[in-house]
């Protein structure tokens, strides 16, 4: 959908938040919008314990899809 949108912008944003909000501080994070999980995988794997919800059934199942295939006991769509 968005070209740009990549694994990388995921990173970028993920430091930020890193620095902003500390795992260590907020371990919980709730993902709105989180589409096909791009932000939520990302986060989770940095520690955080991730909840991504979406409107879409369909982008939620192909979230769950990608994830399925890292070991992410700490991420929930």
């Amino acid at each position: 959908l968005y070209a740009y949108r990549n694994k990388n912008e995921a990173n970028k944003l993920a430091e930020l938040i890193e620095r902003e909000i500390p795992v260590s501080d907020y371990p919980t994070i709730l993902d709105l919008g989180c589409g096909r999980g791009r932000h939520s995988i990302t986060l989770a794997e940095r520690g955080y314990h991730v909840l991504g919800i979406d409107l879409s059934k369909e982008v939620i199942a192909k979230a769950a899809q990608i994830a399925g295939k890292k070991d992410l006991p700490n991420l929930h769509f």
